[in-house]
């Protein structure tokens, strides 16, 4: 009975017995007079106890498995105090300090996010922060505890916006792939994962020497992603979207050669539904046309109407741009026919022409440009070809 002096001997005996029958069955009957019977130990066991320690640890675990089992936050609420309580015992030094700081830290992670909360996450990076300190950066738990701090880091950051924190994180994932040698497969996402962090920088502050960082970034994350890898596309396309930023503010030459190379294999690498095919298509016609009126080559400008065909055989006829890109292949045929006088283009203006007067309403500004244009291409044609049919729609016209 309670004050019996084998009292906790008699609870320990058949919460050890317990356990081993719980060991072979997992019943979750037997865990929880398990648990009742620690917690009885727990309390028979005053502080100054040489055995405190173990008994906190004891029931903590099992009221751990029954958490990872039914996911009760009454019992995640209990573990984490028991934590606390085990912390306080294990002073700096001792073998099991950082274990103990990296339990507790992991179980008010839990809480954050099982409660959508940061009242927990201060608290989380101060012991995160406590469990790097314990290992040597040559330690195989080190690089563990830096991402962990890192995702919490991150955590805040979203949350609160605090550019403190940012600069920590950059700091950090730094190390971090520093301690990734090239060959290991977490090394591509280490790239990736600093190249984000000072990309949100580049965001706020636009220092180019952090996009230049980005970009070569990128570029290592590309080159560690084989052509099948699943992630070889985004890393395409990221890779992309920032040498189009660099052109933007440098006007680089040399970039606009490598965005088209890259935007082309992003382009081929998408499939049919994928939205950044149609994107990859856009851009290249863009890039593609700026280099035509800067070097007026004859082989861009085919490209240029490759892509921009393309693009009308992805988008479908109720796209919001549909008008736009149906004239932005009209333009470079009509660039085309204007060089090369080629029948064929002018057969293809005048179909697509008809397509912009049927998609632009009656009220559009351009219409009235819309229609003499349709009518200059059915005149030219009359004149090569004298067909009546043109007349007689030139006359409508």
């Amino acid at each position: 009975p309670v004050g019996h002096p084998s009292r906790r001997s008699a609870s320990i005996s058949l919460a050890n017995a317990l356990s081993e029958w719980y060991g072979r069955g997992e019943a979750m009957a037997d865990l929880d007079e398990i648990i009742s019977l620690r917690r009885i130990v727990l309390e028979v066991t005053p502080p100054q106890h040489r055995e405190h320690l173990e008994s906190l640890v004891s029931l903590t675990n099992f009221l751990e498995q029954r958490y990872k089992r039914e996911r009760i936050l009454k019992d995640l609420a209990e573990i984490i105090p028991l934590r606390r309580a085990v912390l306080k015992l294990i002073p700096p030094g001792h073998p099991e300090h950082r274990s103990a700081l990296v339990n507790l830290a992991n179980h008010l992670s839990e809480r954050c996010q099982r409660e959508s909360s940061t009242d927990d996450l201060d608290e989380v990076i101060f012991y995160q922060r406590a469990a790097l300190e314990v290992p040597s950066p040559g330690h195989p738990e080190y690089l563990v505890s830096l991402n962990h701090l890192v995702n919490s880091l991150e955590k805040r950051l979203t949350k609160r916006g605090d550019m403190k924190d940012l600069t920590e994180i950059i700091a950090y994932r730094r190390a971090v792939l520093a301690l990734t040698p090239p060959w290991r497969s977490e090394c591509r996402m280490s790239l990736v994962h600093l190249a984000n962090c000072l990309g949100w920088r580049y965001q706020v502050e636009g220092a180019m020497e952090d996009l230049t960082e980005i970009i070569n970034l990128h570029l290592a994350a590309l080159d560690l992603t084989r052509p099948w890898h699943p992630e070889r596309l985004p890393s395409l396309i990221n890779f992309t979207n920032y040498l189009d930023e660099r052109l933007k503010r440098e006007d680089a030459i040399l970039d606009t050669m490598e965005i088209i190379t890259h935007r082309r294999a992003a382009w081929e690498l998408a499939p049919p539904w994928h939205p950044q095919r149609l994107a990859s298509l856009v851009k290249l016609a863009a890039f593609s046309d700026e280099r035509v009126r800067e070097e007026d080559a004859m082989k861009d400008l085919t490209e240029i109407i490759t892509y921009r065909r393309a693009v009308l055989e992805v988008i479908p006829p109720d796209h919001p741009d549909h008008l736009v890109f149906v004239l932005g292949l009209a333009r470079s045929l009509g660039e085309r026919f204007r060089r090369a006088c080629a029948m064929e283009d002018l057969a293809e203006l005048i179909t697509l022409r008809r397509t912009v007067l049927g998609l632009a309403p009656s009220r559009h500004p351009e219409r009235l440009a819309f229609l003499l244009k349709l009518g200059a291409y059915l005149e030219e044609r009359f004149r090569k070809e004298g067909n009546m049919e043109d007349l007689t729609e030139l006359i409508v016209l």
